[in-house]
């Protein structure tokens, strides 16, 4: 297999459109030997992160797309999400002392690192990446 891998592509904002990136999330995993543990971990967080750019980005605005890409690479996955909503303030990654926030605590508790931006590209002006390291492979 040639690294990288990679995954583009657009849903609408509306629930349930997250599941077509997890189908083809399993159609990119299908040929490798990564642990099922650390694909599923991988897969909850681009799931929660889908979620939050329909819900709190894109306002479930159903003419908002919501852009996604993820790389594979023999040891890591990244992925970001993009979409059109004003973000949040900056925050530390352990500071979720607000009634909100649970859905980056969750992308937080499966990943390795994640970060936060403005990228103002493609009409897209909020992105989160977040990468993974996939180190152990099964036997």
């Amino acid at each position: 297999m040639n690294f990288p891998q990679s995954l583009n592509m657009q849903i609408l904002s509306v629930f349930g459109e997250e599941k077509k990136v997890l189908q083809k999330m399993d159609e990119l995993f299908f040929s490798f030997s990564f642990l099922e543990k650390d694909i599923q971990e991988f897969k909850a967080a681009v799931a929660e992160a889908c979620i939050n750019a329909i819900e709190h980005g894109n306002l479930e605005n159903k003419d908002l797309p919501i852009l996604i890409k993820i790389t594979l690479t023999e040891q890591m996955a990244t992925c970001t999400v993009c979409d059109r909503g004003s973000g949040f303030p900056s925050i530390k990654q352990t500071d979720f002392n607000f009634d909100r926030g649970w859905g980056l605590k969750i992308i937080e508790s499966f990943v390795d690192h994640w970060t936060m931006d403005k990228p103002l590209v493609d009409d897209f002006s909020f992105c989160i990446t977040f990468e993974k390291s996939f180190n152990n492979f099964k036997g």
